[in-house]
């Protein structure tokens, strides 16, 4: 039996918050490795492109944060001068092509 526990895409050392959509299931060997890392990070570490799914709430926290903090409309260069939760940097700005994407949502069973 998968034992899964609770881990946060932003991490509560980081600010990350206690809020459901900051929440996901992660089995012990994935919230071990991603320590106190936030997801793209993680990601970004194992070469990897996180669920769409799971990337749609990461970008929502990103917003609710700029938001919360008014930075929405700082310009990006000046948010290079500030601590924030996330890195901006790691935010794909290129996605998998279609097909790839759908072998990540519903992978084939072989």
């Amino acid at each position: 039996m998968l034992k899964l526990s609770l881990d946060h895409l932003l991490p509560r050392i980081k600010g990350g918050t206690d809020c459901a959509d900051n929440l996901v299931w992660a089995c012990k060997s994935c919230k071990s490795s991603k320590r106190g890392n936030d997801l793209m990070v993680w990601m970004n570490k194992r070469q990897s492109f996180p669920p769409l799914l799971i990337l749609r709430r990461y970008i929502k926290l990103i917003a609710c944060y700029c938001d919360d903090h008014d930075i929405l409309d700082v310009n990006l260069d000046a948010t290079m001068n500030m601590i924030l939760p996330f890195e901006l940097q790691l935010l794909p700005f290129r996605y998998p092509q279609l097909v790839q994407l759908q072998l990540l949502i519903s992978p084939s069973e072989d």
